[in-house]
């Protein structure tokens, strides 16, 4: 056999004519990717480091997001809002449906379908 694996495994070329080999003991392998000097950071520190943040519209910090209807009891509806759900974005979803709600002049979002799929809800214009 020419070249390949067993050429690399059992030390032979058919070239080179016969090698001395070193015994078990004395052998001293050279580590293919050598450990490196300092472990990179976890991954939340990472991203923390990072900033990553979703954008939001001026004012989409304010808008109240809730499940309770009491809540938007004595508010006026300006319109339906809607998003898809970002596998790779997940906090863009929450800032999505923020700013859709500033966009109809809302400062509370009545959600009403959280799936894994989409989220949508009813903006409100609260005193």
């Amino acid at each position: 056999m020419v070249g390949g694996f067993w050429t690399i495994a059992l030390g032979i070329a058919c070239d080179s004519g016969p090698r001395r080999r070193e015994p078990p003991g004395k052998m001293n392998p050279v580590p293919i990717h050598p450990a490196p000097s300092a472990k990179p950071a976890p991954v939340p520190v990472r991203l923390a480091t990072i900033g990553f943040t979703a954008p939001l519209a001026p004012g989409a910090d304010n808008v109240k997001l809730t499940q309770n209807a009491a809540d938007v009891a004595g508010c006026k509806a300006v319109g339906n809002v809607s998003t898809e759900y970002d596998l790779w974005h997940p906090q863009w979803v929450e800032a999505s449906l923020r700013n859709k709600t500033v966009g109809l002049d809302g400062n509370a979002l009545f959600l009403t379908l959280g799936t894994a799929e989409r989220k949508e809800g009813v903006a409100y214009r609260c005193p």
